[in-house]
This record gives C-alpha cells, structure tokens and sequence, in this order.
C-alpha cells in the first residue's frame, strides 16, 4: 500500500512539474512574441540572447528591461546600413485640431490611422516602422535585417569619443576615444536592393496619403497628410535599458524629415537621390520642383509624386 501511495504521489508531482513546464514555455513565447514585435527579428533575437547569456532566463518573470539589461548592449547593436530610403509623414493641420479637441478624441483618431499605416507595412518586406511621434510617422526601407538573411560586409572601425563624469559636476567631465567595430549591413534577399526599396517607400507614400483621405479628424475636417522621403545610409541601434527603442540615426533621417516639412498637402516629396531610383519606373510620374532652399541642407534638387 505505501509503494501505490509512493506512486501516486510520484505520478502527481510529476504531473505537476510537466504543466509549471509547459505554463513556462507559454509565457516564453508570449515575451519573445512581444519583443518581435518590437524590434527586427535579427536585434530581437540578439537581444533575447544577450538577456539568456546573462543568466536571466532561468527567471520566468523575466521583463523587457531585463533583457536589454547588458553592459554596452545599444554599442553592441549598432549597425550601418546602405542606400535605405526613410520616409515621414505629418498629419496637415495637427496641432489646432489637437488644441481644440478632447485629448482622447486625438488618440483614437490617430489609433485609427496609424493601425491603417501598420496594415500597409505588413504588405511589403521592404518596409519597416520605425516609430511614431506625435503626428509623425516614421518608416524605413530596405534595411536588410527584416528576416535575417541580410548580407554582411567587412566590418568598419569608427572613433568615438566617450564623455563621462563620476560627478554632477560640469567641470569635472573628461573624455576619452575608443575605437569600435560596426557592422554593415544591405539586403541580400532576392528582388531586394536600393531600388525596390525606394519603390516600395514611394508605394508606401502614395498609399497612406489615399488612405489618410478616408479619415476625418476630430474636428470634422478632412485628413491630409504630408510625406518626405530620402535615401541614404543610416545607423540603426538599440537605445536606452527602460523601454529600449530601435532607432535609426544619420544625415538620411534628418533630410528626410525636412523633405516632409517642405512638402504640401497629400504631397510625397523626394530629393534627388531618391528620384533616381525610382524615375524610371512606369507607374510613377513626378513633378520637377527645382532647386530650393532646405533649412540645414541648402539648395537641393527636389520632386513631387503627381
């Protein structure tokens, strides 16, 4: 009687651990799922490593800011890429509305409208949201790391100087230069390079200004947007241990969204660079606009989608 009751016990504590194992492994993959959803599948696995490595994954209430928890993490992550287009948009007449409006009549309208700009993201591998801002919208395309198969050129040496501080005081901060290794990366998926990334922001573009016009805004007005694009090389990496964040830095982002500001209503404005990517494509027709002044850039050579 004492050995069937050794059994069944035995049997029932092992039942036990087998369900704690696989209630674990569920919420494994709700957490990884959630950092997918994040981040580019290549920076969220790297990013779930580094958390693994550092002997947190024995703690199943492991959180994001766990995972990005890891000494040098954002200088570990970085990673330039090549000929990306970058492309804003900015909603015409945001900011009256928003004064004028209950805050949370702007969420739902803006909710609205960006979940619309997500299901057209998903439509094209090229594309990738980087984040929005208020009104703003920001997308990437032709990063190169959307599905891990992105191809890699030598890596590049690159001085950084390191200011730091053991104090709050302002005369007490040094500085120090350290050289790093940073990853290139450009698309080496088939029917993926710089010009069917640059068609793909362009599509991206036209589509969210039609799909902008089937929305009004809280006031009652009509919605239209305005879109910017460039391409050029940008630095992508993870920033910050408390909701880090995948974000794209260089001279690229900042033309681009000067390309938005400059732009008109239900307008996608390009500059030459990306103009010469796309100009020969049939189903695109633009309007020469000229040289004009863009603030921090000078005189540039820009276009309108017609």
């Amino acid at each position: 009687r004492r050995l069937f009751i050794w059994k069944k016990i035995t049997r029932a504590q092992h039942e036990k651990v087998e369900r704690c194992k696989k209630m674990v492994e569920v919420e494994k993959e709700k957490r990884d799922d959630f950092i997918y959803s994040m981040f580019p599948r290549p920076v969220a696995k790297e990013l779930i490593k580094h958390g693994e490595e550092n002997g947190k994954d024995n703690d199943h209430n492991m959180t994001i800011k766990d995972v990005a928890l890891v000494h040098n993490l954002g200088r570990s992550m970085a990673c330039m890429h090549k000929d990306v287009t970058i492309l804003f948009t900015d909603i015409v007449g945001f900011t009256p509305m928003a004064n004028a409006c209950q805050p949370y009549e702007v969420m739902h309208f803006l909710h609205n409208l960006f979940s619309a700009f997500d299901e057209l993201i998903e439509m094209d591998m090229h594309l990738w949201k980087v984040e929005t801002v208020g009104d703003a919208f920001m997308v990437a395309s032709g990063l190169g790391i959307m599905s891990g198969k992105a191809g890699r050129e030598p890596e590049a040496l690159v001085e950084l100087i390191q200011s730091h501080s053991q104090t709050f005081s302002m005369d007490s901060f040094s500085s120090e230069k350290k050289l790093y290794r940073i990853k290139t990366v450009k698309c080496s998926e088939k029917n993926c390079n710089e010009f069917s990334a640059a068609r793909a922001a362009v599509l991206f573009g036209k589509a969210a200004i039609a799909e902008a016009r089937l929305h009004s805004m809280p006031n009652g007005k009509p919605c239209a947007i305005r879109v910017g694009a460039h391409t050029g090389d940008v630095c992508s990496g993870v920033i910050g241990t408390r909701m880090p964040r995948f974000c794209l830095f260089g001279d690229a982002v900042n033309t681009a969204s000067r390309m938005e500001s400059t732009s008109s209503a239900s307008r996608l404005h390009i500059t030459e660079a990306t103009y010469g990517l796309v100009c020969d494509d049939p189903g695109f027709t633009f309007e020469d606009r000229g040289e004009m002044d863009v603030k921090g850039k000078g005189k540039m050579q820009t276009y309108m989608l017609m």
